[in-house]
């Protein structure tokens, strides 16, 4: 298997190019599914569109929940395959698919008892309460659904299958589109369910694709074997899985809590400059599409060659994927910086608003390559089997350096030196994470 397997053997930055591309793909219809989702919300009504609005932490919390076990389950199924585990594939991915599917479903099961109490916390008005619960205790299988498939995935990423993700996700996003506003407004026969209908519609086409997943994996894939895990087994096999789930989940979690926190500095500058931060913080996660997407392939490749014992090919991957970032990133750069002037009058017509966005757009853009470093290197970390290392990456660029940074620059300089401090703490957090990873030492023991 192993001279075969093209993650050993083929070329790597045409491996990772041929990888990626299938997976920008999928983000991309799940990004424009979730616009148009809201876009129809919207239309019933100011009520049903803050209903959704309130459940975003909610939601965030579950994927980055979802995201660090399919981390988790990437890295020691590719790891397991690139060493020949004597634990056959199949075995692999089923402990690791029922171990995610047990937990997802727990937790989801556990979030409708503390629902009012969670959406009181807040801040969400009691007039609108029973319209949360209604539409969360729905909405929440459809979302189960989707991350149990997201982990699904990540069984065939790490076998360097990345069609198949991309269309499942791809799948799911058009079913979705298509039964939202049939369910909504209702069509024919279907009554006008309105928000209610959004949720059925979630539940629907994320069960639909999530059965199709299983059965790709099950039957044409094998990669999960559908028989009962042998004593003892689970035992082996879960620990080592969330040894690198449960720090990559706190790790992501950290983002949006920062981000939290440095908008609470923006509202200090008025409705207008929180306007522009949030379309800001939007245009860069489309800037960043790409570097997502090689973060979602790269580890594959690195935890196999892991297993294998080939160093130099992660050097040379993890060194490819960094110069990538840093040369795409400059190139987005200089196309959105150029366009600032006509990109920011789409967003409201508050000139205060128009000048923040070009800031932005000037000051923060032109250090996303950094930031793209900092990200490949922390999915790199997780995928070496290091996920202290990758947590003490994000807690760095987050708290040491992005909230003090921004808030010092907003104290000396407002909202432009708030961008500026930004833009600061991705290029140090690039230094600080290439000083953590210690390529040069890759041949050390991992943290087994």
């Amino acid at each position: 298997m192993v001279a075969t397997n093209p993650f050993l053997t083929a070329p790597v930055a045409p491996l990772l190019r041929k990888l990626t591309l299938p997976m920008m793909g999928g983000i991309i219809s799940l990004m424009l599914f979730y616009l148009l989702d809201a876009y129809f919300i919207a239309q019933l009504g100011i009520d049903e569109l803050a209903v959704v609005g309130f459940s975003l932490p909610f939601a965030t919390t579950l994927v980055n929940l979802a995201v660090g076990l399919g981390i988790g389950i990437s890295a020691t199924v590719a790891r397991a395959q690139g060493a020949n585990s004597s634990l056959p594939i199949a075995d692999t991915g089923r402990n690791a698919l029922l171990m995610a599917t047990l937990i997802l479903i727990s937790i989801s099961t556990l979030s409708l008892l503390f629902l009012d109490t969670f959406f009181s916390l807040l801040g969400a008005p009691d007039a609108l309460l029973p319209l949360i619960h209604d539409y969360i205790s729905l909405w929440l299988v459809g979302c189960t659904c989707q991350l149990i498939l997201m982990n699904a995935n990540a069984i065939f990423r790490a076998t360097g299958n990345t069609r198949t993700p991309a269309k499942l996700m791809a799948l799911g996003a058009l079913l979705n589109a298509l039964l939202d506003p049939c369910l909504i407004f209702g069509l024919g026969p279907l009554p006008a369910l309105g928000l209610q209908g959004a949720a059925i519609a979630s539940i629907l086409a994320w069960s639909i694709t999530l059965l199709l997943g299983i059965r790709l994996l099950v039957v044409d894939h094998r990669l999960v074997n559908w028989s009962l895990p042998k004593p003892g087994e689970l035992a082996r096999c879960w620990p080592g899985i969330m040894r690198i789930a449960l720090p990559a989940a706190l790790s992501n979690m950290m983002t949006p809590l920062a981000i939290a926190i440095i908008t609470s500095v923006v509202a200090g500058f008025g409705p207008e400059a929180v306007a522009a931060f949030g379309v800001g913080e939007r245009i860069s996660g489309l800037a960043l599409l790409a570097i997502l997407a090689l973060s979602m392939t790269l580890p594959p490749l690195v935890s196999q060659n892991l297993g294998a014992g080939n160093h130099q090919r992660i050097h040379q991957a993890i060194r490819g994927s960094h110069r990538f970032a840093l040369v795409w990133q400059t190139g987005i750069y200089l196309i959105l910086a150029l366009a600032a002037p006509w990109i920011a009058p789409l967003f409201g017509d508050s000139p205060v608003t128009h000048h923040y966005i070009q800031l932005y757009l000037w000051c923060v853009l032109i250090s996303l390559g950094p930031l793209g470093v900092t990200i490949l290197t922390v999915s790199s970390l997780n995928a070496l089997h290091q996920p202290g290392r990758a947590i003490a990456v994000s807690a760095c660029r987050l708290f040491l350096l992005f909230i003090p940074l921004t808030w010092a620059g907003a104290l000396a300089g407002g909202m432009p030196g708030l961008f500026v401090g930004a833009a600061l703490a991705n290029l140090l957090s690039a230094v600080v994470a290439r000083a953590i990873l210690q390529l040069d030492r890759l041949a050390a023991p991992a943290e087994d």
